[in-house]
């Protein structure tokens, strides 16, 4: 059996000489032996985005979930911002993105918000956007 290339692991092969993890960090970010990805994503979000002042959308630049929005420690990042800003959500409250990118993680562009709140403000971006919708009748 052969064993990852990276000095000192004993892990067997997956692929290009490197066991699973350190093929991983390859494929995510580039080089074998990047930090681990909450360490990274944590130094990122502390020093990025909780800093962060412009108007312009702020894209995760990390792993994201298979729903599109950037993941920390299990949660999403936008829930990450907004509990940093705004305290626990409020009951029945989702993090709620005012320019409706879900990879953004804009300080600025995100706040607590109920379901019904959030669809109704993603219905007017969208129209703006040229995207219309029949339930942009129903808001005005």
């Amino acid at each position: 059996m052969k064993h990852c290339k990276v000095s000192g692991c004993t892990s067997p092969v997956k692929a290009r000489g490197w066991c699973n993890k350190h093929w991983i960090s390859w494929y995510r970010y580039g080089h074998p032996l990047t930090a681990h990805p909450y360490t990274v994503g944590h130094d990122y979000f502390t020093d990025i985005v909780l800093k962060h002042q412009s108007d312009d959308c702020l894209l995760w630049p990390f792993s994201a979930g298979s729903h599109g929005y950037g993941m920390l420690k299990n949660t999403t990042v936008p829930r990450l911002v907004c509990k940093a800003l705004y305290g626990p959500p409020p009951p029945k409250a989702e993090a709620a993105h005012r320019c409706h990118v879900r990879a953004c993680v804009n300080p600025r562009h995100l706040r607590w918000a109920t379901r019904q709140e959030n669809e109704d403000d993603k219905l007017q971006v969208w129209a703006k956007r040229g995207r219309g919708s029949k339930r942009l009748d129903e808001l005005a």
